[in-house]
């Protein structure tokens, strides 16, 4: 029982160095499929937004700037035209 005099237990410390995290890749001119496929192997989640239709498949811009780090399981939008 902790609290007695005397008494000995084990104390564990876990120490985080935070959420893991992931450089963003530029993916603009890239075709959605390529672009979503390696943004989600980096643990990221993908949203399209179509412009246009979004006839062509085609990346036009993405929420997040290539070369920045953000957490694993971070929303990123991809415009699709």
């Amino acid at each position: 029982m902790l609290g007695r005099p005397g008494a000995r237990g084990t104390v564990t410390l876990v120490i985080s160095d935070g959420p893991e995290l992931v450089t963003v890749p530029e993916v603009v001119g890239s075709q959605f499929r390529n672009a979503e496929r390696e943004l989600t192997e980096l643990g990221l989640v993908v949203v399209r937004e179509d412009t246009r239709g979004g006839f062509f498949g085609s990346v036009r811009s993405q929420s997040i700037e290539p070369g920045e780090l953000v957490p694993v399981g971070t929303e990123i939008v991809l415009e699709v035209v």
